[in-house]
């Protein structure tokens, strides 16, 4: 990928330049006379109400509510010298947006990562130097991450987590094990496991390895596998060490 002959450091960049973390940069070092204007859709999000009408009553009957995928708009301007490099730029613009899923964030919240996909792209009119244009990124899963950080399975975690993997060492041979957070939602492991193996559970994908080999039949039948949170404390029925991997997230 060939980069601004002239990088800035991020002080010097719009507050809400966009760094996309496959390419380690701002678009800005990347696509010379590119310049972030505008960012839409970072803020708090309604939910969409699921409900039933009360026949002859007042309201409505709650049945549930979720939140809906967001949406972030990103209004830019290319600077360029003549229509041949405006193209050429608009071409790299493009090729950095190429990817289906890919994670990004803002130069004024580094520490909070979001993954979506550009759903629309409106390109500056061509013929022009100095031209104005914008990209949407549709995120599926509206919140934000932090970057992996690591528990032991006892350590006091701040705010809400998502788990990306459990990678669980027994002390000696089981043939079939339970793993539970503080809100007893539980993962049963019905499959052997010696002493001193580690077996790397990723309950969000669902997957069981063990020895580079998938055991994703292991996972018991009461196994409340899709809401299995991460919290302070997460325990094994026997004794072993863990190393979990997961992420902080927010809206």
């Amino acid at each position: 990928m060939l980069k601004n002959a002239h990088p800035m450091p991020s002080d010097m960049l719009p507050s809400e330049a966009m760094y996309i973390v496959k390419f380690n940069d701002f678009i800005e070092n990347i696509v010379s006379g590119y310049q972030t204007l505008t960012v839409s859709g970072r803020g708090m999000l309604g939910y969409s109400l699921h409900t039933n009408d009360i026949s002859g009553g007042d309201g409505q009957m709650f049945i549930g509510a979720n939140l809906p995928a967001r949406d972030l708009t990103i209004e830019y301007v290319i600077d360029s010298k003549t229509p041949e490099q405006f193209i050429k730029k608009l071409d790299q613009l493009t090729n950095l947006l190429l990817g289906k899923q890919f994670w990004l964030y803002f130069n004024d919240d580094p520490m909070w990562h979001y993954q979506g996909t550009v759903s629309s792209f409106e390109a500056p009119e061509k013929g022009q130097l100095l031209a104005k244009g914008s990209f949407t990124i549709t995120c599926s899963d509206p919140f934000k991450y932090s970057d992996n950080e690591v528990s032991n399975g006892n350590q006091p975690i701040s705010g809400q987590a998502k788990i990306d993997e459990i990678d669980f060492k027994p002390n000696a041979a089981v043939g079939k094990f339970s793993i539970t957070n503080d809100y007893g939602q539980s993962m049963i492991i019905d499959g052997t496991v010696n002493g001193g193996d580690t077996i790397i559970i990723k309950p969000h994908v669902p997957s069981i390895m063990l020895n580079g080999t998938y055991h994703t039949e292991w996972f018991g039948f009461a196994s409340d596998i899709e809401n299995f949170a991460m919290t302070n404390n997460i325990r094994a029925s026997v004794d072993g060490s863990f190393i979990i991997k997961y992420r902080r997230f927010r809206l």
